[in-house]
């Protein structure tokens, strides 16, 4: 069984501004709705579980712009450049929609 069998589900959004898979450049927030049937074009997957529909839906951003700004501030050799520049770059390595999407979350 999955989330909708259950009616009951967890979302994680990560973080809205930053990748949330490896190789998008993208980050993702929740949307919750009360109308089960409504599901927005740009849904990346999602499910109807306890009367409501959540989907993951991207955050696009200045991806350039926004890496220009980050080395800026916090440049190489920083603790904030080391903890976070690949994932900016490239995503979290190995973690991809399927592993987001599971359960009966299509």
């Amino acid at each position: 069984g999955g989330a909708a069998e259950w009616g009951r589900a967890v979302f994680n959004n990560g973080s809205a501004g930053m990748p949330n898979f490896e190789g998008q450049r993208f980050g993702l927030i929740t949307r919750v709705s009360a109308d089960l049937h409504a599901v927005p074009p740009d849904s990346l997957y999602g499910v109807a579980a306890g009367g409501l529909r959540f989907d993951a839906l991207p955050v696009h951003y200045d991806h350039d712009g926004w890496m220009a700004q980050f080395e800026a501030v916090w440049p190489a050799g920083s603790d904030a450049h080391a903890s976070y520049h690949a994932r900016l770059v490239r995503g979290p390595g190995g973690f991809t929609r399927r592993h987001a999407a599971r359960e009966g979350v299509s």
